[in-house]
């Protein structure tokens, strides 16, 4: 994005994100090299990556854990900061990015950073979310993505710090596109699962969303987030129940 830019490589995965690429892609004319690495988009989210000046890469889904593993081995920084469409970095976020990996710890190969999430056009502080921290500021060659389908995540037995300022994450579009997302990682989630789960049985698809549900909004305190905190708790439940009514349906196909 800008050659003269501090030395950090963004990377963001892409899939149809037209309608959030732009305003994300706005906030990067800091860094010194952006990368969208995108999954066959059939919108103009390789003409917007293009037309802002990223290192645009297309490569077919396996995983979003090796998705992102791919752009990350193709950075020209030290440092990578891996993004989502979806996000966005407050003024204070990217100016202690900027520090940290000016000024980085040269025994630190990572930093975390908590997220705050909207939905419905409220932040949503409850649930499960109140801990909502991952590791995205990494340093190249160092850490890489497990190979998960669903929350595939970075873990590291090497020392890492945290940021200060929190990540905005607004995940959802509305309510419709929460059930789409939500029945989309369910089937990707039941891929990672299958091998661990040899018969799906009535423990699975009415106790474990169930627990979900209890765990989220009691036990957890979704329900200090109001109406919205209610139904991000029961759609997150029906993923449960979504995961192994998938797990049924393969077994059923044979």
């Amino acid at each position: 994005m800008n050659p003269a830019g501090v030395n950090l490589t963004v990377v963001i995965p892409t899939f149809n994100e037209a309608e959030n690429l732009p305003e994300l892609l706005a906030q990067l004319d800091w860094v010194g090299e952006v990368i969208v690495i995108d999954s066959y988009s059939t919108d103009i989210t390789p003409e917007l990556a293009r037309a802002a000046g990223a290192k645009f890469l297309q490569r077919k889904l396996d995983t979003l854990g090796l998705q992102k593993n791919y752009a990350i081995e193709r950075a020209s920084h030290p440092w990578v900061l891996i993004i989502d469409a979806d996000e966005r970095l407050t003024p204070a976020l990217a100016e202690e990015i900027r520090t940290t990996v000016e000024h980085n710890d040269p025994n630190v190969v990572g930093y975390e950073v908590y997220r705050q999430n909207f939905f419905l056009g409220k932040p949503i502080s409850y649930g499960g979310l109140q801990r909502d921290k991952v590791i995205r500021l990494i340093r190249r060659g160092e850490l890489a993505y497990d190979n998960k389908q669903v929350h595939e995540s970075i873990r590291s037995d090497k020392p890492t710090g945290r940021l200060n300022n929190k990540l905005q994450h607004y995940t959802y579009r509305g309510l419709s596109h929460y059930i789409q997302k939500n029945e989309k990682y369910a089937l990707w989630s039941a891929d990672d699962h299958a091998a661990r789960t040899s018969r799906v049985g009535v423990y699975h698809l009415l106790f474990k969303p169930v627990w979900r549900f209890f765990t989220q909004y009691i036990l957890k305190m979704g329900f200090r987030d109001g109406r919205a905190g209610l139904i991000f708790c029961a759609v997150a439940s029906w993923g449960v129940f979504l995961r192994y009514a998938f797990l049924v349906e393969r077994e059923a196909n044979g």
